[in-house]
């Protein structure tokens, strides 16, 4: 993924920009203090999360500089599980420089570099989590519906009980034009994984199902043996992200077993074949 425009500043000091003079610029090894600083002021928990992904990787991450001093930041990370999605990183503005256009700033900017490295969509997750009774997202929610993101899933109690994700769709350049994908394949339902983010979530991982290797197996072997297995250490929930063209047979297993579908995220995986989100309570032991 190429980000052109912001690329050009990278041998840029902030020391050399003339004072007063707002600038973007990739985010580098040293920043990563006052970012993170800058992030905690926010929201505690994402300063963690942001810490450990900062000591792999700065790839993708760029901060507003305003008066040589670091004013906001954004980024974002590319989907591996296709070419031309996107998810909004961390993106943040200092607390008292807010409502200057800062946001909107790195975000357009962003943006505009995404449409240029080929990237159709962009994802955005967000909590509700309240403090005093005030849910400390809102604003960026009310920002996100301001750049034309529309609400594409609510999944409730997913970060913890009570505090649910919201995930934003928001699309960035055209797609190309095909019919949807009918129900053509399955998939084979093969393990158990944390939940990103999520307090005692577990996901069901899955592959394609091969018929020539899997020949006698039901599309959603085991699974019985994964819900027992997650309840087994507590899980709070079970969920399964599973794609539309391969879902046909996934789907009848789920059902079985009590989940239910809580979203889908449009062309997701290409356009016209969605992301299908099922959920199972699961707290509890196993009987």
């Amino acid at each position: 993924m190429i980000f052109s425009l912001f690329q050009k500043k990278r041998g840029q000091n902030d020391q050399e920009t003339p004072a007063g003079q707002r600038h973007v610029r990739p985010m580098v090894a040293g920043d990563i203090p006052h970012v993170l600083e800058l992030i905690n002021d926010h929201d505690e928990d994402d300063a963690t999360e942001a810490e450990e992904c900062f000591a792999d990787s700065l790839q993708g991450m760029f901060v507003a500089v305003d008066d040589r001093q670091i004013v906001g930041v954004t980024g974002a990370d590319a989907e591996p599980a296709t070419s031309d999605i996107a998810w909004l990183s961390w993106t943040y503005v200092e607390k008292n420089r807010q409502r200057e256009g800062i946001g909107r700033y790195l975000v357009n900017g962003l943006i505009g570099e995404l449409q240029n490295a080929g990237i159709r969509k962009v994802f955005i997750s967000t909590g509700d989590y309240t403090e005093n009774g005030e849910d400390i997202y809102a604003a960026a929610k009310a920002f996100y519906y301001d750049l034309g993101a529309r609400l594409e899933m609510k999944i409730d109690d997913y970060y913890a009980l009570g505090e649910a994700r919201y995930i934003y769709g928001l699309d960035i350049n055209e797609p190309v034009s095909t019919p949807p994908p009918a129900q053509s394949g399955d998939l084979i339902f093969c393990g158990l994984e944390e939940a990103d983010e999520s307090a005692q979530g577990v996901l069901l991982s899955w592959r394609e199902y091969i018929p020539q290797k899997d020949s006698g197996l039901a599309p959603a072997e085991q699974l019985a043996d994964y819900i027992d297995q997650a309840k087994s250490q507590n899980a709070r929930f079970i969920g399964a992200a599973i794609p539309f063209d391969l879902s046909e047979g996934a789907i009848k297993g789920l059902k079985k077993k009590g989940f239910v579908q809580v979203g889908e995220l449009k062309d997701y995986y290409a356009p016209g074949n969605s992301q299908l989100f099922w959920k199972l309570q699961a707290t509890g032991k196993a009987r």
